[in-house]
């Protein structure tokens, strides 16, 4: 089957990309990696994400060939962004959101959907909140500083080598790391998802702003229960019994405490996702 060559232009860089080519859904053949490069070339050079291209191009040829109206459990793959001790305490409905990632996270692991969670300057913020820490994979959580975590080169790196275009992003703040990192992932290519009852912000009215924000943007607005049916796609299967209770959820949504009590945290200083010193 051939492959048309898409026209790439240099001041289209957020989808520079992801239009490289377009493909045919029948399409057996993948890109060349010099056409690849000729247009990573157009992308910010200070974009970290921009100089860590896979190898085999397979990344950038099967965004085209995802159908984008829908999360695949082979194509996607769980951005947990900044749920930690000192910050989830003080953002509106914080036991929702932990318990909704924590959903998230229950279903990935039994799907086989990569998972990654974040950590910004946890010198000052700490580390995840136990309830989440204790799902991760091992190697999972990654240290940042950048507000978008595809500046970071270590996520950029670990992003790229799962070779998926599909990101379903849950977090906080949602206004600050949750959206930069969503906006970081549309313009490097990514096909991001914002699951709107797993984000939040310390005012509501941050949140409204942030979802509208990344909807106008190009990113799509889901919900947990829109993911893990979408993950699932049948329910006639032992994967489907098994997540039976986390699509429920009911029984998830109960107070979550750190180590040191994240209770006491209202009563201290409000702690920001972009306080780093």
């Amino acid at each position: 089957m051939s492959v048309r060559k898409a026209q790439v232009a240099k001041e289209d860089r957020h989808a520079a990309l992801a239009t490289v080519f377009v493909l045919t859904r029948n399409d057996d053949a993948e890109p060349s990696l010099d056409a690849v490069r000729s247009a990573q070339a157009t992308l910010p050079e200070s974009h970290a994400g921009a100089a860590l291209l896979p190898n085999d191009c397979g990344l950038w040829a099967r965004i085209l060939a995802t159908d984008p109206m829908r999360i695949g459990r082979e194509t996607s793959f769980l951005l947990i962004v900044d749920m930690q001790e000192k910050l989830v305490p003080v953002v509106e409905q914080p036991d929702r959101v932990v318990a909704n990632a924590a959903r998230l996270m229950t279903g990935a692991a039994r799907l086989e959907v990569p998972i990654l969670l974040t950590e910004h300057y946890p010198k000052g913020i700490g580390p995840t909140v136990p309830a989440l820490r204790e799902l991760a994979p091992a190697g999972a959580v990654l240290e940042k500083i950048h507000f978008d975590a595809l500046s970071e080169r270590a996520c950029a790196e670990h992003l790229a080598a799962l070779d998926r275009p599909q990101a379903v992003i849950a977090g906080t703040e949602a206004h600050v790391c949750v959206l930069q990192s969503a906006l970081g992932l549309k313009q490097a290519g990514y096909l991001p998802y914002l699951v709107v009852d797993a984000v939040s912000s310390r005012k509501p009215e941050d949140k409204e702003t942030a979802v509208t924000r990344l909807r106008d943007a190009g990113v799509a607005a889901v919900t947990t229960e829109m993911v893990l049916f979408e993950w699932l796609a049948r329910g006639d299967t032992a994967e489907f019994r098994d997540l039976l209770g986390q699509i429920k959820g009911d029984h998830l949504e109960r107070p979550v405490e750190s180590a040191d009590g994240w209770r006491t945290a209202k009563a201290e200083r409000p702690v920001r996702d972009d306080d780093s010193t």
